[in-house]
């Protein structure tokens, strides 16, 4: 066999019909760089100047860049992982004696930290920490007392989040449900909660909580919105209030159930119209004394006024303010020269005043006009009456005084537009206009 004793410069021509040296066991004394096929293993080893390792062909994977995938629980042998102490760039770590189900991450520099698409892999049971990024594909089940998540920003997809724990619970523990926070009031520290009271059953905010065995607890706090709605049925209150202070603006459609008005209806709580009046049927009120057989009658300032068998003589004064009818009368008789300086609050100019009269007859306005100017067929009567159901007429505006009929078009509530068939002479017609 031929043997050279220095080196073969190719000048990057190839060498066809290679094969690599078999043993079933590396070269003695070798030198960084050789390498030679195991014919146990079928794995292709080099000589990195301290130990032998293997390198992973395509061909034995099946893979582009000799990434090893399991799938459907395939196990990568350990005869075709790499060495724990390799310190090629890109390789990921896995360790067991067995199989391939357990992950070590490399302690060298070079070595890859993350894995992606090794399946059946498990991080060690006795825990890490992982830098970097770190993507799983699968469910992540979290068996521990407390998760803490140290991040700027969280994300979730889920529309809804589930409290309580992952089934339904088949008993009552007592402990509340919701979201406590951590909030500073620029002097110190406090804890805040929003959710269920599980003691109350109710939907709770409290901004100074204290936590005791997941049971909150502190003064309720204000709630603000733009708007509050209840759809509980009539019958049921939607809100509950258990302070009696005034609520300012606070605008109640019914007061005890009732509306307001102040005309004369039943059930309804007595409001005054815009002028400060109401109406009423019977007025009952409860009176000191009995006024049958009283000679005198004392008014509120102490004085009296004298009387003989129910009648008063002299001048009847009353000091009760504005807001209390100073007289309550029962009969509706007339009372015959009573000289009443108003009537239904209003003073006699009111009722002297046509425009506040009520139910009052229409009176109708009248226009009228000789036209006629011997040009125009189409003249234009404007009669200011305000409208537009009105009616016309047209004669002759001298004897014999006969009734014409040209179109008439009205044009708005002021104007109408007669048109004839010839222009008639100067002021050869009369029209009048009633509306």
């Amino acid at each position: 066999m031929s043997q050279f004793l220095s080196n073969i410069d190719l000048t990057r021509n190839q060498i066809l019909n290679f094969r690599f040296q078999l043993l079933a066991s590396p070269p003695s004394t070798p030198l960084e760089g050789m390498n030679y096929q195991n014919s146990t293993d079928h794995l292709y080893y080099i000589y990195n100047g301290s130990s032998w390792v293997s390198f992973v062909p395509n061909s034995s994977l099946g893979i582009a860049n000799g990434v090893a995938t399991l799938d459907s629980g395939v196990k990568v042998t350990p005869s075709q992982l790499p060495a724990s102490s390799t310190t090629i760039p890109g390789i990921v770590q896995l360790i067991d004696s067995t199989n391939s189900t357990s992950l070590t991450l490399a302690p060298t520099a070079n070595a890859v930290k993350t894995v992606s698409t090794v399946a059946n892999a498990a991080l060690p049971a006795t825990g890490g920490t992982v830098s970097g990024n770190l993507v799983i594909s699968g469910n992540l089940t979290v068996n521990g007392a407390t998760e803490t998540i140290n991040s700027a920003v969280t994300t979730l997809t889920d529309p809804i989040i589930t409290l309580g724990g992952a089934t339904a619970p088949v008993s009552d523990d007592g402990k509340d449900r919701g979201v406590e926070f951590r909030w500073h009031n620029g002097t110190v520290a406090k804890v805040g909660f929003f959710g269920f009271d599980r003691s109350t059953g109710n939907l709770t905010f409290i901004p100074d909580a204290t936590n005791t065995s997941e049971v909150m607890s502190g003064t309720e706090g204000t709630i603000e919105a733009n708007a509050f709605k209840s759809i509980v049925a009539t019958g049921t209150a939607p809100f509950t209030v258990a302070s009696t202070t005034l609520v300012t603006n606070l605008n109640s459609d019914l007061l005890d159930g009732m509306n307001s008005a102040t005309a004369n209806t039943a059930s309804t709580i007595v409001a005054r119209d815009a002028s400060g009046n109401f109406s009423a049927g019977t007025i009952t009120a409860t009176l000191t004394g009995n006024a049958t057989t009283a000679t005198t009658a004392t008014n509120q300032s102490g004085g009296t006024v004298a009387a003989t068998t129910g009648s008063f003589s002299g001048v009847i004064t009353s000091t009760v303010a504005n807001g209390t009818a100073p007289i309550v009368m029962t009969s509706t008789t007339k009372v015959v020269n009573l000289n009443a300086d108003r009537l239904d609050d209003q003073d006699g100019t009111y009722y002297l005043n046509y425009t506040n009269l009520t139910n009052k007859p229409t009176i109708l306005g009248k226009y009228a006009a000789n036209i006629g100017d011997g040009v125009a067929t189409a003249i234009v009567v404007t009669h200011n009456l305000g409208t537009m159901d009105c009616t016309w007429s047209v004669r002759l505006a001298a004897s014999t005084y006969d009734a014409v009929y040209p179109d008439m078009q009205v044009i708005d509530a002021n104007s109408i537009r007669l048109v004839f068939g010839v222009a008639p002479t100067s002021g050869q017609y009369r029209v009048v206009v009633i509306g």
